[in-house]
């Protein structure tokens, strides 16, 4: 039976991030979603991006839908899991089997001829939440997580120039848009 109302998705918002460093605010997987989703919605004007974005607002929303039975798992592991493809296999399996509405729905806005920009402008705009949440944490004093704040800024910044390539955005324009429009919001947190 295919529940329209998952109750596995009830988890995410008490599924843990930044689950293994020390932080003064907590963050959960539907906190992170919320505002991936509104960044995602961002980004997507700064790039004139011109999808759907109804896919792009749902697809953002569950970007992270199976972390709600495999949870967070941290970047380092995530990284060094030597192969990608049974990983994927994994979650993809889990996800017909527990969402399966879900994941059909995630497949077919994958699967359109928009996909790759979705999940593109989604990867900044994950970025970007990182970005922001670890700003937030060293201005409020947290310097334990200052190595993390050049790693997410570099991720960030590549994930920028990957997506500026993805739609031909010319390179001195995605610059400007970076330095007039996205670094300037991330520091004013």
């Amino acid at each position: 039976m295919n529940n329209l109302f998952p109750p596995e998705l009830r988890t995410a918002s008490v599924v843990q991030r930044w689950s293994i460093v020390r932080t003064f605010q907590p963050d959960s997987v539907s906190n992170h979603s919320f505002f991936v989703t509104f960044y995602a919605l961002q980004v997507a004007r700064l790039v004139n991006w011109a999808g759907p974005y109804a896919d792009l607002s749902f697809a953002a929303l569950l970007h992270d839908a199976e972390e709600v039975f495999i949870s967070d798992i941290i970047s380092p592991v995530k990284h060094a899991i030597l192969d990608d493809g049974k990983y994927a296999n994994y979650v993809s399996e889990q996800m017909k089997l527990r969402l399966p509405l879900v994941e059909a729905q995630l497949g077919a806005i994958h699967d359109s001829r928009w996909g790759s920009n979705i999940e593109r402008i989604i990867k900044v705009a994950d970025k970007v939440d990182a970005m922001i949440f670890l700003t937030i944490e060293q201005r409020m004093g947290n310097t334990v997580l200052a190595p993390l704040w050049q790693d997410a800024r570099e991720n960030l910044w590549q994930a920028w120039v990957d997506l500026a390539v993805e739609i031909n955005m010319q390179s001195e324009h995605s610059i400007q848009v970076w330095d007039d429009e996205i670094w300037p919001a991330i520091q004013a947190h």
